[in-house]
């Protein structure tokens, strides 16, 4: 139920207060599971390029990209403290010991002996404030709190990731170097970066210091943008009843929608072509000619895979044939790997150029996949949606209802997974914006228990970002090497060697 307050607080936040009931009703009634027909796998819905292809597609980019606006997206809100997971129960174990207890339990403890022994192969280790006598405790402390560094509060494009030619090097930083490499030869290097508020000044600060130096460095310009999650894309809590959950003062309690809520920042760049990336898949620059390659490989298709789809809808509206519809559901066919209705060539020429243009008239994705040899991540999929359409899509393990044997196999069946390493373009033939929330499937989201003040919660997530969010984007699936993937998931992986210099 809710309260006048309610209404003057959803409205005071900027949300609608339909889509507040619509939550609500959700919460009710659930998501449905994902259908998984098959996994996608080369040459039935993942395309793989030799390397003269690749080249040739990379080749194609630098020499087209000129033309475009082109702005490389970074999420990069989160904070780092999952990344140090490890650490913290490392330093409750700590507490209430002796110096002598704490060097007994270093020598018995793997994760201890694991950071410890390799404490000064870090990047951040110089940064580190030095304390004569400093206990194992204390070093947990100056790292991971405000006593010192921070970094367990810090998110990640702040933490030092790498060291190059003696430099130490952020993540953000890092992001930078790669967007210029993958740009130039060009006049501009556009890279925007979704963070949290009370981050701002310190990502302000780093590009204030670092930027004069990239532009002396390369040669171009640099145009590092911000933006928030925005908080009209928070979702309301409810208790375990699904009554919506109240905080110590009355009011709702609202929590952040997950990254699909970024779908909403997307939108609003002022770009025609997206590079998306998250924050913590980075290399050092020793080893980045490889990800820039693939990069500029994926950026290449889809450029090419653009001009194609809107030189068909020209010729579908303008000079509509039988063969212009063949060739348009070639394309579809063997290049998207479009699923057809089972009664498509039974239609007129006419109701099949209509869904042809439907299907093609859609912002565009091409996602990268690398080859699943245990990493986490979703993977690509043929999915059936709850109108009985079927088309590839990316699907996360919490989208598949853990007691349906066959939709298990299924999933664990993938040959790939995502690496969230995707180039978008969600400009129209017009040079218009597509309506991005048009292109969503809302059934995709997902609901989690969460605990506030020991009182159990239920909290919403909206459709993720490269899962329901672009469910009804043209999908193209690329296969990548999986040397592109580097991700910094706990502070260990900065030890591995695709993270030294």
């Amino acid at each position: 139920m809710l309260f006048r307050e309610d209404i003057d607080q959803i409205r005071d936040r900027g949300s609608d207060l339909r889509t507040l009931e619509k939550q609500l009703e959700r919460f009710q009634k659930g998501f449905p599971y994902a259908r998984l027909k098959a996994p996608a796998s080369v040459g039935n819905g993942i395309s793989a390029f030799t390397d003269t292809e690749k080249k040739e597609i990379a080749d194609y980019f630098d020499t087209s990209k000129r033309a475009y606006n082109i702005c490389r997206f970074v999420p990069a809100s989160g904070a780092a403290t999952r990344m140090f997971k490890d650490l913290f129960a490392l330093r409750s174990a700590l507490e209430g010991k002796s110096v002598e207890e704490q060097q007994s339990f270093l020598l018995s403890d793997a994760t201890a002996k694991q950071f410890f022994n390799d404490l000064d192969r870090y990047p951040f280790y110089a940064d580190l404030p030095a304390e004569e006598h400093a206990s194992p405790l204390d070093v947990l402390d100056l790292l991971l709190t405000q006593k010192g560094l921070d970094y367990g509060m810090l998110p990640k494009g702040l933490l030092k990731f790498h060291t190059h030619k003696g430099r130490t090097r952020t993540a953000f930083e890092e992001h930078l170097h790669e967007a210029a490499h993958i740009m130039l030869p060009g006049k501009t290097v556009k890279v925007h970066f979704t963070v949290s508020e009370e981050h701002l000044d310190g990502f302000k600060s780093l590009e204030k210091k670092i930027v004069p130096k990239l532009r002396e460095q390369y040669g171009v310009r640099f145009v590092v943008s911000y933006s928030f999650q925005k908080k009209e894309t928070d979702t309301i809590a409810v208790d375990m009843t699904n009554a919506p959950f109240r905080d110590e003062q009355g009011a709702l309690v609202f929590r952040p929608g997950g990254h699909g809520a970024l779908l909403q920042n997307l939108w609003d760049i002022d770009s025609e072509v997206l590079l998306i990336n998250n924050i913590d898949n980075v290399s050092p620059e020793r080893t980045s000619a490889n990800r820039v390659l693939h990069k500029k490989v994926l950026a290449g298709t889809l450029l090419q895979a653009r001009e194609k789809v809107f030189g068909l809808l020209d010729q579908l509206e303008d000079t509509l044939s039988e063969e212009v519809a063949d060739a348009a559901a070639r394309w579809l066919r063997e290049v998207a790997f479009t699923v057809f209705p089972d009664d498509f060539s039974q239609k007129s020429l006419p109701e099949r150029a209509a869904w042809l243009r439907e299907v093609l008239d859609r912002p565009l994705r091409v996602c990268g996949m690398v080859r699943n040899e245990g990493e986490p991540g979703g993977g690509p999929f043929y999915v059936e949606d709850t109108q009985g359409n079927t088309a590839l899509q990316i699907v996360e393990s919490s989208q598949v209802d853990p007691d349906d044997a066959t939709q298990q196999e299924l999933f664990r069946k993938a040959s790939h997974f995502n690496p969230v390493d995707i180039v978008c373009s969600t400009i129209d033939r017009h040079g218009k914006k597509y309506r991005l929330p048009e292109f969503t499937d809302e059934e995709t989201g997902f609901i989690s228990k969460k605990s506030v003040r020991g009182k159990e919660l239920k909290a919403l997530e909206l459709p993720g970002l490269w899962n329901g969010s672009m469910a009804r984007w043209i999908t193209l699936f690329v296969e990548v090497p999986g040397s592109t993937f580097t991700p910094v998931k706990t502070i260990f992986d900065l030890l591995r060697e695709d993270h030294r210099e």
